[in-house]
């Protein structure tokens, strides 16, 4: 060894401690991945030691030769381990993980190698119903997150949200590929993606219930995330019904109607929660006419002043009227706020006419046997149904920001417990 070399690895050991972490930050971390590990594992289990096979093949033969031989053994191990329970229970100890927590990488981890696995095993069935699977988890830990509303929460929430976002997309690539490898699998496959994407949305719209009014970004990911599964669904009934035209499938009309209604009631449950929200926008402009006329008969608005002492705090808040530096100026907000919310609830009103008589259309279809028009207008649906909830969600934004004392409508999504089956 060169004397330059060996100084180069003095010098290394020398900032060793500069570049490896602070020993209380590993102690710390340690103890509660291992408190994780120790609900589950049995820490009495010996396990495979890879780098002792090493060792005694070494005797035998020159390491490289070894290492030749034992990586594909390796390889085939961890698949066998991968699909076998005792592997799934020893990483067990993850699955109740939720983002921010310190061990939701290694659950992620975890399921990105089943995916792999999957991939080289499985069939194109199996891929989507594990990446569903996968959506479903998210969609439990965001409504976990929400629920909890811990610090973080939007940044958590988020996250779990784009890793749904994810796996459906997955889902559907692997959804089409299935069509084209196994069409006479199609008609029961369906069934299975129609009712995991329905349980799905059912679980996000139970966090959405947990939403602040104020918290836009993440109301409107969940609304794009509830439109990306209906539409998945909507896709497989799709994808099922092509191959039917084609002839590669025989399906019983009354099972497409049956998966077609149950979508159809998810989204007319959110249609119908648009309408209670929407309504009490009516009350809500009558608080911000009555918040114009306190501003105006305020003695305490003068001209180019801020003063806010004799105007009540349970009708503004103090951070919103220390903006304002006139009375006029006060008005205008008002107003402007006012006009945002007689729009939303116009532009509601027009859209529920719309999907009201869609709905009923949709029906119409599927009385007449008319399957694949039946989903197309579902699909419409589906998109004015997207449209108006991200409107609504930030008019009650702009709303809670003016206006902070007043309440504002929740998400009262009523879960059909039907499904026409």
């Amino acid at each position: 060894m060169s004397h330059d070399l060996t100084q180069q690895l003095k010098s290394i050991k020398e900032i060793r401690n500069q570049t490896n972490p602070s020993k209380d930050w590993v102690l710390a971390n340690r103890e509660k991945m291992m408190k994780q590990i120790s609900n589950t594992v049995n820490t009495n289990k010996k396990y495979f030691n890879v780098s002792r096979l090493t060792e005694v093949l070494g005797i035998f033969m020159p390491v490289r030769v070894s290492y030749a031989v034992l990586r594909p053994v390796v390889a085939i191990a961890l698949i066998l381990a991968v699909t076998s329970s005792g592997w799934i229970a020893s990483v067990g100890a993850t699955q109740n993980c939720l983002p921010g927590d310190i061990c939701y990488g290694v659950k992620l981890a975890t399921e990105k190698t089943q995916e792999i696995v999957m991939a080289v095993t499985g069939s194109n069935e199996s891929k989507t119903k594990l990446q569903l699977e996968f959506a479903s988890r998210r969609a439990k830990e965001v409504k976990t997150v929400m629920k909890n509303n811990d610090a973080g929460t939007t940044k958590n929430a988020t996250e779990a949200i784009k890793h749904l976002q994810d796996a459906m997309v997955s889902a559907n690539t692997s959804m089409q590929d299935a069509s084209q490898s196994s069409p006479e699998k199609m008609v029961a496959f369906t069934k299975d993606v129609n009712d995991k994407t329905n349980q799905i949305v059912i679980t996000l719209k139970e966090a959405e219930k947990s939403t602040s009014s104020t918290d836009l970004s993440l109301s409107k990911e969940l609304v794009d995330a509830k439109k990306t599964v209906n539409d998945t669904g909507i896709k497989a009934i799709e994808v099922v019904l092509e191959k039917q035209a084609q002839g590669e499938v025989s399906v019983n009309n009354q099972e497409v109607k049956n998966m077609v209604q149950q979508t159809l009631n998810s989204i007319a449950n959110d249609s119908n929660s648009i309408k209670t929200e929407t309504e009490q926008f009516k009350n809500i402009t009558k608080d911000m006419q009555a918040v114009i006329k306190t501003i105006t008969a305020s003695s305490s608005f003068m001209s180019g002043t801020s003063s806010v002492s004799n105007l009540t705090t349970n009708t503004l808040s103090t951070t919103t009227l220390l903006i304002f530096t006139s009375t006029t100026e006060a008005v205008k907000t008002v107003s402007s706020t006012m006009n945002q919310v007689n729009h939303a609830e116009e532009k509601a009103d027009q859209t529920s006419q719309t999907m009201d008589a869609n709905l009923q259309a949709v029906k119409t279809l599927l009385d007449n046997n008319k399957l694949m028009e039946a989903v197309q207008k579902v699909k419409s649906v589906n998109e004015m149904t997207t449209d108006v909830q991200k409107t609504v969600v930030e008019v009650k934004n702009t709303v809670q920001q003016v206006l902070p004392e007043v309440k504002l409508p929740t998400a009262t999504t009523t879960v059909a417990t039907t499904t026409g089956r």
